[in-house]
């Protein structure tokens, strides 16, 4: 995989389930499969940077099941043809505050002996005001 790292920005309201999407490619362009990866881990900071974890998620959370082999459309707004990764985070898993920022950093596995590939997004966690 390229070293190049892109990472995403976005926003999440106190309390939601953050989604994530994310086109996966390898280094000729060609839109990473279920078959190229063998392992999906996630772990999460508060804040920009890392350091120490503020969530592990347990091995096996996120699977090959959460790739797709064609590329989807439905919630995709970075332009490009679509994504071909997509996971759901638990509210509960991570509990954020709102106003702060959390670091959301996938790593893939891959099967082809290329080594690893990452999606990196910077969430901001927007207060929800009291009714």
């Amino acid at each position: 995989m390229a070293s190049t790292v892109t990472i995403v920005y976005g926003e999440v309201a106190e309390g939601s389930d953050p989604v994530f999407r994310r086109l996966l490619s390898s280094d000729a362009g060609v839109a990473l499969v279920q078959s190229d990866v063998s392992a999906i881990d996630l772990k999460v900071y508060q804040g920009n940077s890392p350091g120490t974890p503020l969530y592990t998620a347990p091995g096996g959370t996120f699977t090959t099941a959460n790739m797709s082999n064609t590329l989807q459309t439905d919630g995709w707004t970075l332009g490009g043809s679509g994504y071909n990764f997509k996971a759901r985070v638990p509210a509960a898993s991570v509990p954020m505050d709102g106003g702060e920022n959390y670091r959301y950093e996938f790593i893939f596995t891959l099967t082809n002996g290329l080594g690893i590939a990452s999606a990196i997004f910077i969430v901001k966690c927007v207060a929800l005001t009291s009714q």
